[in-house]
């Protein structure tokens, strides 16, 4: 991404080009290298459309691992935490809704911590770095097993 911006191709002031006629036109980079390279980031899926256009909508997936290696009672431990998460087709009425897992694998925990401040569970003042927040017992745990209801779910190893 960072080469395709110093190319200049994320650019929306018009450049003038000759089109296949001849004719000298202005246009956006950034409309060049949308009409080249979006067809090939999309996972069109045929029973999937965007409920605000008739178009198909991207069913993302989310791979994640976080590995922690270090001693406990001066002995070596490792902690490990993965996640595996696809988008979800919703039937809405009569509209077809895409939860992507880029919503579901951000704004859901999100949204659990949100809960959890308005239910007085975590009563820190300001911005909470969420590392900060595992340290509140029981925390972890409580988005855990709400994410899970939702069909988030990580797997958790030590050893």
């Amino acid at each position: 991404m960072r080469l395709l911006r110093s190319l200049g191709l994320f650019s929306k002031a018009p450049i003038r080009v000759r089109d296949t006629s001849g004719v000298e036109r202005d246009i956006a980079p950034i409309e060049i290298a949308a009409k080249l390279l979006l067809p090939h980031w999309a996972y069109p899926h045929e029973h999937a459309t965007c409920a605000d256009r008739d178009l198909a909508c991207d069913l993302d997936l989310t791979v994640m691992r976080v590995e922690a290696r270090g001693m406990v009672n001066n002995k070596p431990k490792t902690f490990r935490a993965d996640l595996s998460d696809r988008a979800l087709v919703v039937d809405v009425g009569h509209t077809r809704v895409v939860h992507t897992s880029m919503a579901r694998t951000t704004a859901y925990p999100a949204a659990v911590v949100a809960r959890a401040m308005t239910q007085g569970l975590i009563t820190r003042k300001g911005v909470v770095e969420p590392e900060r927040l595992a340290e509140i017992p029981g925390l972890v745990d409580r988005v855990l097993a709400e994410l899970a209801n939702l069909g988030v779910r990580y797997t958790m190893l030590q050893s």
